[in-house]
């Protein structure tokens, strides 16, 4: 959401604090955003790391017939 806010008023300053000069960040809450920062930053690598799981899995996966080696289709995946 700070994200979109600094594209939304073209200006970097609101990624860190929606105020000017941290007006308002008590000690209290830089630490609740340095926790959830840190939670949201393991969510991002362990999505990252199940997607690349799943793209393993599809890319070993093989659609069509599979020969046996006796030129007879076995089916779909047999």
């Amino acid at each position: 959401m700070r994200t979109r806010m600094a594209e939304l008023f073209d200006d970097d300053s609101c990624l860190r604090w929606w105020l000017p000069n941290d007006e308002g960040f008590s000690p209290l809450l830089q630490s609740v955003r340095a926790i959830a920062d840190e939670r949201n930053a393991m969510a991002a690598s362990t999505q990252r790391e199940s997607l690349q799981q799943i793209r393993h899995v599809f890319s070993r996966m093989q659609l069509g017939h599979h020969d046996g080696g006796d030129g007879k289709g076995k089916g779909p995946m047999a």
